[in-house]
């Protein structure tokens, strides 16, 4: 049970983080440990068409949001989109195409530029538990994961309940990033 929580956590600690470009320790790279053996996307990846989840995102002097949908199901995956607007910083549309049976990166769009998938094998859990986490959306149950990047030697936190919140659960996500640290967090979701 915890590693299909797991899945979907890198899941979305990948998205959110590659689709911002923010944060070098909670990149795309992420998104690719779902296809480690032991774990069994398959069941965290029965999404609908629809589902949405809203952020809000802080980098000190600069904030934005971010809307992710389930944009559509394929005979072989379903596509993710993200959009995000970064005020003075500007927009950035992210697609990713995921198969729904193995959780492996089909193919994955920023601003309609192909993206080379990412090595899972730089990823790590290094801590789990769970834990109630209070954002602008509420307070959850969820599961505190921390990660650590062994290409880049950093480390980053997500709070996730994958059975409440579409496309992997995240709550919130904490890390640093270029700028100082960023922080995510839920604002709104929509289950289909």
């Amino acid at each position: 049970m915890f590693k299909s929580i797991f899945a979907g956590v890198l899941l979305a600690f990948g998205m959110q983080s590659f689709a911002a470009n923010l944060t070098p320790a909670l990149t795309a790279k992420s998104i690719a440990i779902i296809t480690v053996k032991d774990v069994r996307p398959a069941a965290m990846l029965n999404w609908t068409v629809g589902s949405t989840a809203d952020y809000n995102i802080n980098m000190g002097f600069i904030s934005g949001t971010m809307h992710a949908q389930v944009r559509e199901e394929t005979p072989v995956g379903f596509w993710i989109q993200q959009d995000m607007d970064l005020g003075f910083m500007g927009a950035q549309k992210v697609e990713i195409h995921i198969n729904k049976d193995t959780g492996e990166i089909i193919e994955m769009l920023v601003n309609g530029q192909k993206q080379e998938a990412p090595d899972p094998a730089n990823m790590e859990i290094v801590e789990s538990r769970r834990e109630k986490v209070t954002v602008p959306k509420g307070e959850f149950d969820s599961v505190y994961v921390k990660m650590h990047d062994k290409k880049e030697n950093k480390d980053s936190e997500a709070w996730v309940n994958p059975s409440i919140v579409p496309m992997g659960g995240m709550l919130k996500q904490v890390a640093d990033g270029p700028m100082g640290q960023v922080t995510v967090e839920l604002t709104d979701y929509l289950v289909k």
